[in-house]
């Protein structure tokens, strides 16, 4: 089996959840002995091989770090002979090139993963996308969602028979985690991942400031990397808390034991991101075991009806999360998750396999 994966942003420069997904994905694949190629964008395009898998990075529009478009990487669908096409992202122009390269023959799986409610604009934006992908639905052949949620958002959106929708979520190396080592707490809250709007960390900050005005040996380290650090780092010094929060450079998939390590030496963990899901990196955090705080005002995410994390509603209300992490800090032990129960990568990667599978079965 030959599968072509497209993620919209290069996996050498890039480590957040759609990031991983495609590399784990990749390496199931070559563990089955099968083809692989990831196809991706780059501000500074090259080939190279990881682990067996080639990764052909092409040249890329990408307006505000979404809608990614590469005219190299369409031109290179359409003469590619692989069996599955496997686009990571729905909201990439990247997923819709997909869409028109495809051959007859071929089969084209779209994994949603969502990462964040939209700013208004891109609402827009999606519901204009949505008709153009309506008019090529028929071509796709399966749409994998990581919950219930996104199944339930994206059935009404796209004009794909629910036969053709699976949920599949998102999966972590548990064993990995649970080996990492680390030292004693710091007095610190830990967060991470792009620095954009929809991930929320320009709530958080003042969120912090408030509660660091009543602990104030208290520090919050964010780890990541994006357009928005410049501004971040601006309301950490409006908030007056520049000298508290501490800005950390994320790390790549194979130095993330460091990341874990950071999470397991913090007190907790917090992610403001309200799009029905966890994310990957608050499913480490859950696995770390330490106390999680989450965005649910859906009342959809599973690990929060477990007892797995606890969650605030509003992302904007900064009473509210100052509020609930300072709860948690107070009772750390009544709020630290024990032995949680979470698939694993290569639970994830065998279903989404079986499904690869399966399509090829029913041609």
């Amino acid at each position: 089996m030959k599968t072509i994966i497209i993620c919209p942003r290069t996996p050498r420069k890039n480590f957040g959840g759609l990031e991983n997904y495609t590399m784990r994905m990749a390496a199931k694949l070559i563990m089955e002995n099968d083809e692989v190629a990831v196809f991706t964008t780059s501000t500074e395009p090259g080939s190279y091989n990881h682990n067996g898998v080639t990764i052909r990075e092409f040249p890329v529009f990408a307006p505000n770090e979404s809608y990614y478009f590469s005219l190299e990487a369409f031109n290179a669908l359409k003469k590619t002979d692989a069996n599955i096409i496997h686009s990571v992202g729905y909201n990439n122009l990247l997923t819709y090139a997909a869409l028109l390269a495809k051959k007859p023959s071929q089969k084209l799986v779209i994994s949603i993963n969502l990462s964040g409610e939209p700013p208004f604009f891109r609402k827009i934006l999606n519901f204009f996308y949505d008709i153009a992908v309506n008019f090529f639905a028929r071509r796709i052949d399966a749409v994998i969602c990581v919950g219930n949620y996104e199944l339930q958002n994206f059935y009404k959106r796209l004009k794909v028979g629910k036969e053709k929708f699976s949920v599949i979520p998102m999966g972590i190396n548990v064993e990995e985690i649970r080996k990492v080592k680390a030292g004693k707490k710091q007095d610190y809250i830990f967060s991470a991942g792009r620095f954009v709007k929809v991930k929320e960390f320009h709530n958080l900050i003042p969120a912090f400031a408030m509660l660091a005005k009543e602990k104030p040996n208290l520090k919050l380290m964010l780890m990541g990397s994006g357009p928005l650090e410049g501004e971040l780092k601006k309301i950490a010094f409006e908030q007056g808390v520049s000298d508290k929060v501490i800005f950390e450079k994320p790390v790549p998939l194979e130095r993330v034991s460091e990341l874990h390590k950071k999470m397991k030496e913090s007190l907790m963990f917090v992610n403001l991101v309200d799009c029905g899901y966890e994310g990957i990196i608050s499913i480490e955090a859950i696995a770390c075991e330490i106390p999680v705080l989450l965005c649910d005002s859906k009342g959809v995410l599973e690990f929060v009806k477990k007892g797995y994390a606890q969650a605030i509603k509003n992302p904007n209300d900064h009473e509210e999360i100052m509020e609930k992490m300072k709860e948690m800090l107070e009772n750390l032990s009544k709020y630290t998750p024990k032995n949680p129960k979470i698939y694993s990568w290569e639970e994830v990667t065998q279903k989404t396999y079986d499904w690869y599978k399966g399509l090829l079965k029913a041609k």
